[in-house]
C-alpha cells in the first residue's frame, strides 16, 4: 500500500504512525516543509520517500508532490495528517486523487461547530443551546434568551484560541472588540465536568478501541487564565451514559477507519451528557501515549495494521491502569523540583517530555505521564507535581 503522510514529524510522537506503517509493510510517502536532515532517525528510516515543499499552505505544491508519488509508486491508498489543522487539506487531496477517507463534501458537519450541533440534534443527543452571532444585536438577543454566562467561540477553530466566557456587559464589550472577524457560535454555559470519549473505528464503523478522559478543567479556562491542567484516563468509573453517547456519536457522524476525539460535559444539575464537539483525529498532546500505557497497547501500530488490512487488537484490550497528563508551566512557582518529583513519584512516572510552544497554553511547557492502578495513587502524584507556593 502507498500511504501519504502530511507533516509526519509534528507533533513529535506522530513519527510512530510512520514507523507502524513501515512495520505493516506499507510504502510510507511523506510531505512536509521541514528539512529531512532534522528528522528523528527512527522517522527517517521509516519513510520510503520524503518530498519537501516550500509551504504546506501552497496546495499546488502538494498536488504536484502527490502526482509525483503516483507516477513513481502507483495509486495512493491513503492520505493522512492526523492533524486538525490540515483536515481540509487532507480532504481536498483525497478528493483530487480519489483516495478513500473523508472528502471535501463531508467536512461541514465535522469542521463547523454549528454543523456538529445539528448532527447531534438529529441523533437525539443533548446539546447546549446556541446559535451563530455576527454582531452586537444578535449576541445580546441570545443572552436575553439564556442569560449570563455564555461562551463564544469561532465556529471553525482549534483549541481555545479567541474563545470567551462572557459573564457581564463588560465581558461582552471586550468580546466584541477583541474577537476574530469570523463566524462565532455563542452557547449557554454548562456547569459540569468535562470528559472525552476517544477511540479508533474500522472501515465498517465498528469501534475497535475506546477510552475516556476526565479533565480537571476546560481548555478555555486553562488558556485564558494561564492555569495548569491535568487529565486522566478512566477505568471502571465512567459517568452513566458517557459510553452510550460516544457510541451514538460515532454512528451519527459515520466515523470509519479513523481516530476520533469527542468532548462532553456531564451536567452537574441533572447528570445529563451534553455534547460539545467532535474531532476526527487522534486526541492531542500525549494522550495517545497515555492510552497505550493505560491499556498496554500500541495504537500507532494498530492504526497502521487497520489501514493495511491486517488484524487489529485480535485479543481485545483492557483498561488496566489510570494514566494522566500532568502539565507544568515554566512561569509558575512550584514547590517541588524535578529531582524531588522523580524521587517521590518516580515509580508512577512512565514518561516525561517538553511540550511544543504551540500547545503550551493548553498543555504546559513540560508534561509528566503517570500511571497507577488506583485513582487515589494518581491523584497524590498530580497534587505533588502541581503543588505551588501561594
Amino acid at each position: 500500500m502507498n500511504i501519504v503522510l502530511i507533516s509526519p514529524y509534528f507533533p513529535p510522537n506522530w513519527k510512530y504512525f510512520a514507523i507502524g506503517l513501515k512495520r505493516a509493510g506499507a510504502n510510507v510517502l511523506a510531505l512536509g516543509d521541514a528539512d529531512y536532515d532534522t528528522f528523528d532517525p527512527e522517522l527517517s528510516m521509516a519513510l520510503t520517500e520524503y518530498v519537501r515543499v516550500s509551504d504546506l499552505h501552497n496546495y499546488e505544491e502538494l498536488q504536484r508532490a502527490c502526482g509525483y508519488f503516483v507516477w513513481k509508486y502507483g495509486s495512493i491508498d491513503r492520505i493522512e495528517s492526523h492533524n486538525e489543522y490540515w483536515l481540509e487539506t487532507d480532504a481536498k487531496l483525497r478528493s483530487d486523487f480519489n483516495v478513500y477517507g473523508v472528502r471535501e463534501h463531508q467536512l461541514e458537519a465535522i469542521k463547523n461547530k454549528t454543523g456538529m450541533k445539528q448532527v447531534y440534534i438529529n441523533a437525539g443527543l443533548n446539546v447546549a443551546r446556541g446559535r451563530l452571532v455576527n454582531n452586537s444585536e444578535e449576541a445580546r438577543a441570545f443572552i436575553a434568551e439564556v442569560g449570563f454566562p455564555v461562551v463564544a467561540k469561532p465556529d471553525v477553530g482549534v483549541g481555545a484560541a479567541k474563545t470567551y466566557k462572557i459573564e457581564s456587559e463588560d465581558d461582552m464589550n471586550f468580546f466584541l472588540e477583541d474577537r476574530l472577524q469570523c463566524d462565532y457560535i455563542m452557547e449557554e454555559f454548562i456547569v459540569g465536568d468535562l470528559y472525552s470519549f476517544d477511540g479508533l473505528t474500522d472501515k465498517d464503523g465498528n469501534i475497535r478501541f475506546w477510552n475516556a478522559n476526565y479533565f480537571c478543567r476546560g481548555v478555555m479556562e486553562t488558556v485564558n487564565k494561564d492555569l495548569d491542567i491535568f487529565y486522566h484516563t478512566c477505568r471502571y468509573d465512567l459517568p452513566a451514559g458517557l459510553k452510550e453517547a460516544g457510541e451514538r456519536t460515532v454512528k451519527a457522524f459515520d466515523v470509519r477507519e479513523r481516530f476520533f476525539h469527542f468532548e462532553y460535559f456531564v451536567n452537574k444539575k441533572d447528570g445529563r451528557i451534553v455534547c460539545l464537539e467532535v474531532n476526527m483525529r487522534p486526541p492531542g498532546g500525549v494522550t495517545m501515549d497515555m492510552f497505550n500505557y493505560a491499556c498496554d497497547v500500541n495504537l500507532y501500530d494498530e492504526w497502521a495494521k487497520l489501514v493495511c488490512g491486517l488484524p487489529v487488537l485480535p485479543n481485545g484490550f483492557e483498561h488496566k491502569y489510570y494514566a494522566s497528563h500532568i502539565g507544568r508551566k515554566i512561569d509558575k512557582n512550584y514547590i517541588h523540583s524535578h529531582e524531588e518529583i522523580m524521587h517521590k513519584c518516580g515509580k508512577f512516572i512512565i514518561a516525561q517530555q517538553p511540550i511544543s510552544g504551540v500547545f503550551r497554553g493548553a498543555l504546559g511547557d513540560y508534561v509528566y505521564i503517570a500511571r497507577a492502578e488506583q485513582l487515589d495513587q494518581l491523584n497524590e502524584v498530580i497534587a505533588f507535581i502541581q503543588a505551588k507556593y501561594e
